[in-house]
């Protein structure tokens, strides 16, 4: 378990990008981490990585999140080994463009369309193939801004049946 004063973090995808950084610092900060990760040889080499670089409470749980039992069983290890939880930190590793199933049968992707090569829930097909407009070259900076987030079509549009 855990002690009392020391704060504990869960970082999903832990094994690299943001969340091996995220797991790093706070191992600096005198956090407790525990990351997740798929591959056990990737795990066995973050935690060895962290662990002579910072010297910190650093723990790896090997778990295929996009399959619900592997996520009741790393959630269940955590819970096992630790009475608290201070941060959760979901990442996600992959930009997945076609829809995936599970050995489950339930759906390894989030749905989603592509705009700019990005993922992004909810969005349109149709916004995903317009052309964003250059920024006027005499924008001030006092003028606000656009989203660049793309929206649901509007009411007034029909899909082809």
């Amino acid at each position: 378990m855990s002690s009392p004063e020391r704060r504990v973090a869960l970082i999903t995808c832990g094994t690299d990008g943001i969340g091996k950084a995220t797991a790093r610092r706070l191992l600096r900060d005198g956090w407790a981490v525990v990351f997740v990760g798929r591959s056990p040889e990737r795990c066995a080499a973050t935690f060895d990585e962290l662990r002579a670089a910072t010297g910190g409470d650093v723990a790896a749980i090997v778990a295929d999140l996009s399959l619900l039992g592997e996520t009741r069983r790393a959630a269940d290890e955590f819970a096992a080994a630790h009475d608290r939880l201070d941060l959760l930190l979901l990442n996600a590793n992959a930009i997945v463009q076609e829809r995936r199933v599970t050995a489950e049968g339930s759906s390894g992707t989030l749905p989603s369309s592509t705009c700019r090569g990005r993922s992004w829930p909810g969005a349109s097909s149709r916004s995903s193939r317009r052309r964003r407009r250059p920024r006027s070259s005499q924008s001030s900076a006092s003028t606000p801004r656009r989203s660049t987030r793309p929206t649901s079509r509007s009411s007034g549009e029909t899909s082809a049946a």
